[in-house]
């Protein structure tokens, strides 16, 4: 059902009375098209050679076609080959800076072993043979879980509403 017939009060739907004016448009089409042809106008002023026909002289370049792979399981075998190379090889990065490339594994056990320059020394609680810390309490692998036993709760803190 329709609003008129509900509320006969209401005024008849009539079209919009303020549409834009006809000269409006006619102005906006001629601004548009003036610009259409001033830009032409300066792109021929800008590239004069541009609309003259040119005979290219010479051979036009030949480029190869692009090769297949052939085996590309081969393929990925000495791409991985090489990199395992240059990974776990040894060689000189800088012989006269004394830089030498060496295994990852290698550098961190020398890490391990001698620490790094200029860098703060912390106690290391046990060796990787041992089963007990210094303290006496056994290394959080020996634990239930992996939970250790020696950490202690302070239940002298005040409750934040937060669980632990």
């Amino acid at each position: 059902m329709s609003d008129y017939a509900e509320h006969p009060e209401l005024p008849q739907a009539e079209h919009e009375r303020t549409d834009v004016p006809p000269r409006w448009i006619a102005l906006g089409l001629a601004c548009v098209g003036l610009t259409v042809v001033l830009s032409g106008a300066l792109l021929v002023w800008l590239y004069p050679q541009s609309l003259r026909d040119q005979i290219i002289r010479g051979s036009v370049p030949s480029y190869p076609a692009p090769a297949s792979q052939p085996d590309p399981r081969a393929d990925m075998q000495a791409f991985f080959r090489d990199q395992m190379r240059r990974l776990n090889g040894v060689w000189w990065v800088d012989r006269t800076a004394g830089r030498v490339h060496i295994p990852i594994g290698e550098a961190m056990r020398i890490v391990a072993r001698e620490g790094i320059a200029d860098w703060p020394k912390q106690p290391v609680d046990a060796a990787p043979g041992d089963r007990t810390l210094r303290d006496g309490t056994p290394r959080a692998a020996e634990t239930e879980a992996g939970k250790p036993r020696n950490v202690q709760v302070d239940d002298a803190l005040p409750e934040t509403g937060r669980s632990r």
